[in-house]
């Protein structure tokens, strides 16, 4: 089991493609032309047409993929710290803090990795 889990919710992605030009995320997606959303393209990735997810151990990588997951518009992209379970996108961010509070969800903010 790697050290942290990317997630892609493509039922949620919307093409903004704001995920793709920050902090290098074009090694971790690619636009799917037929259907105008993104692709996890690391290799591992387990994919279906609404999911996309792979567990990685590289640090580096996963800071891309939270800088990705915190301009995404829609809050599509998950970074899941495996040990505790905790989202190192939505929560550190203010935006996504607002967004949980707003539904009812308890988050706390807490330093990322």
């Amino acid at each position: 089991m790697g050290k942290y889990k990317i997630i892609l919710n493509r039922k949620e992605c919307i093409g903004a493609f704001s995920c793709v030009p920050v902090g290098d995320g074009e090694d971790i997606w690619e636009m799917n032309e037929p259907d105008g959303k993104v692709d996890l393209k690391i290799e591992g990735a387990k994919c279906t047409e609404d999911h996309h997810e792979v567990e990685i151990d590289d640090e580096e990588l996963a800071k891309k993929a939270i800088t990705s997951g915190e301009v995404c518009p829609v809050y599509a992209i998950k970074v899941i710290e495996t040990a505790t379970g905790k989202d190192l996108v939505t929560d550190t961010h203010p935006d996504a803090l607002n967004k949980a509070a707003s539904s009812g969800e308890d988050k706390k903010e807490e330093p990322r990795i």
